[in-house]
């Protein structure tokens, strides 16, 4: 009698079975990678759009500045790294992400490196 060397049946059906339990444990894996990627970006436009907004705004003051005028909004001091500046505090929100800055109404002293 000859001896046939080859698969049985069964082992290809298990082995496609296998393979195909593998297959969707990848595809879930990418789905989730998938979300999260269009979350992120969702929030980098956002984030995006609410500083470009701050741009204009510190661009506005700085030339309110410059005309001499405040354009509507009072100074504050403020302290970083142990000096104190007086400044313009500007916010900028879009959905839930809040962008903070302030345009110093002075050119700041130099810091110690």
């Amino acid at each position: 009698m000859k001896t046939r060397k080859g698969f049985t049946l069964v082992e290809v059906i298990v082995s496609i079975a296998l393979l195909g339990l593998i297959a969707v444990g990848f595809l879930m894996a990418l789905t989730g990678y998938v979300r999260y990627i269009s979350v992120t970006k969702t929030i980098t436009q956002d984030i995006f759009q609410a500083q470009e907004k701050l741009e204009l705004d510190i661009q506005t003051v700085k030339s309110n500045i410059r005309n001499g005028t405040t354009g509507g909004l009072t100074e504050q001091t403020f302290a970083v790294f142990g000096q104190s500046f007086v400044g313009y505090p500007l916010v900028q929100q879009v959905e839930q992400h809040k962008l903070n800055t302030v345009v110093g109404s002075a050119i700041p002293i130099d810091l110690p490196v």
